[in-house]
């Protein structure tokens, strides 16, 4: 094996955590504004419509002004969410002590993921993870997104090894674990305790958290 390729939201970061702390200091920072709208039923709406990440946030603030008649515009909304969203990211435990390890073992290491650049970025920057990754795509800036295989072809591209000499670790099973199977990479799927229910594309190794995920990259390296 010559390298490992991780997603990052739900896999290196928790994006859920990230987004609740968020939620709770923008409401504070337009409290003057927001004050009739319960934080509660606030936090609630916007975390079922964001959807994990999935649904861009100008939709999900469309969305929120439309459910509760915000007097606040989408555009300042979002234009704070893009400057300060970064601020609260929340690695998972042991992501930075594992990427130390796999430097040191002097494998080749890709980031791929999904999402917009700018934010995605400012996210990579603030975990300082340029430092710790040979190759790091993200999916608008190249115009592909996951589980599209070209984008696994290009990260191996880069990094220039086989899907033979590559394990990919992601939480979704489609976008992350079907897709890299589809270009023939080994796969660790995050599950987070969650069952795996796609039999026929099983992933080669499943791991509740990081601490899983190292146990196994030890187990198949023999260190």
């Amino acid at each position: 094996m010559k390298a490992i390729v991780f997603d990052l939201d739900e896999t290196l970061i928790s994006h859920r955590k990230q987004l609740e702390n968020f939620i709770d200091f923008q409401y504070n920072h337009f409290y003057n504004r927001l004050k009739l709208i319960p934080f509660e039923d606030w936090k609630n709406n916007f975390i079922k419509l964001d959807n994990n990440g999935y649904v861009t946030k100008e939709v999900v603030y469309d969305n929120l002004s439309n459910i509760f008649k915000l007097e606040i515009s989408v555009t300042e909304l979002y234009q704070h969410f893009l400057q300060n969203f970064h601020f609260y990211i929340s690695p998972y435990k042991r992501a930075n002590e594992l990427l130390h390890i796999l430097k040191k073992y002097n494998l080749k290491l890709g980031l791929l993921t999904n999402g917009g650049t700018l934010i995605q970025n400012n996210k990579i920057n603030m975990l300082k993870y340029e430092n710790f990754f040979d190759e790091i795509i993200i999916s608008e800036s190249v115009g592909i997104e996951k589980p599209d295989p070209r984008i696994f072809d290009m990260i191996l591209g880069r990094l220039k090894v086989e899907p033979k000499d590559c394990i990919y670790v992601g939480d979704h099973p489609f976008n992350d674990i079907i897709g890299a199977k589809e270009v023939g990479i080994k796969t660790i799927w995050m599950s987070h305790n969650r069952k795996w229910e796609h039999e026929n594309n099983n992933p080669n190794w499943i791991a509740n958290d990081l601490y899983g995920v190292e146990e196994i990259i030890m187990s198949e390296f023999n260190w």
